[in-house]
C-alpha cells in the first residue's frame, strides 16, 4: 500500500468514526418533553421512582393548575422539593423548573425589605436560576425556564436542573441569615 492510499484509508476511517450518528459528542437530537420523558431523564439522575410523581389536576381543581412533576432530591446542604410544569401554547411553551419552598417571608415579616433588597440583588448577580415569591403566602423559591423552540435534549436539561440545585442549595444559608431567627419555614 503506498503512503498515498494509507492516508486516504486512515482519513476515511477518521471520517467514519467521527460521524454523528455514532460519535458521543454528537449533539442529541432536542424532544418535545412531556412529564413522562421528564420523569424518566430524573430517575436515570440517579433518583428513586418513588420520589418521583407526576401530579395530574382532579376535576373541580383552579383552572391555572397544570399538570406537574413534583421530586425530593437531597442536596449538601438541604432537601429540595423539586415542581416542574410545561408552560404555553404552540410555539412559546417552554419547561419550568422550580425548587420550591427554600424559606417564607410572608407580608408581616419584619424583616421583608431586606428580604426583597436580598432577593433583587442576588437575581442580578445569578446566571441560570432566579429568585421567585409568592405574594400570598410568602413563599420563596427558585426557578429556571427553559424555551422549547427547537425541543430540549436531556443534556440540557440535566445542565439547567443541576445549576438550579446547586444554586438552592448555596443561597439557602444565605437566604436563612437574612430572614433571621423568623425562617421557621426553611428548607425542609
Amino acid at each position: 500500500m503506498t503512503r498515498r492510499a494509507f492516508v486516504g484509508v486512515a482519513f476515511a476511517v477518521l471520517a467514519a468514526s467521527l460521524s454523528p450518528a455514532e460519535s458521543e459528542d454528537a449533539a442529541p437530537t432536542p424532544v418535545t418533553p412531556t412529564l413522562e420523558w421528564l420523569r424518566d431523564v430524573i430517575v436515570r439522575r440517579g433518583v428513586p421512582p418513588r420520589f418521583v410523581r407526576i401530579e395530574r389536576p382532579e376535576e373541580g381543581d383552579a383552572p391555572a393548575r397544570r399538570p406537574r412533576l413534583v421530586f425530593w432530591t437531597r442536596t449538601r446542604r438541604i432537601t429540595q422539593t423539586v415542581a416542574i410544569v410545561i408552560v404555553g401554547e404552540a410555539d412559546a411553551r417552554y419547561v419550568r423548573i422550580h425548587s420550591a419552598r427554600l424559606a417564607r417571608a410572608p407580608a408581616d415579616h419584619p424583616r421583608l425589605v431586606e428580604v426583597m433588597a436580598y432577593l433583587l440583588d442576588r437575581n442580578f448577580v445569578m446566571s441560570g436560576a432566579q429568585f421567585a415569591r409568592d405574594a400570598t403566602g410568602g413563599e420563596i423559591a427558585l426557578r429556571a425556564e427553559l424555551a422549547l423552540g427547537e425541543g430540549l435534549s436531556e443534556g440540557g436539561f440535566n445542565r439547567a436542573l443541576e445549576t438550579l440545585l446547586r444554586a438552592a442549595d448555596e443561597e439557602a444559608p444565605r437566604l436563612a441569615g437574612v430572614l433571621g431567627d423568623d425562617a421557621a419555614e426553611g428548607p425542609e
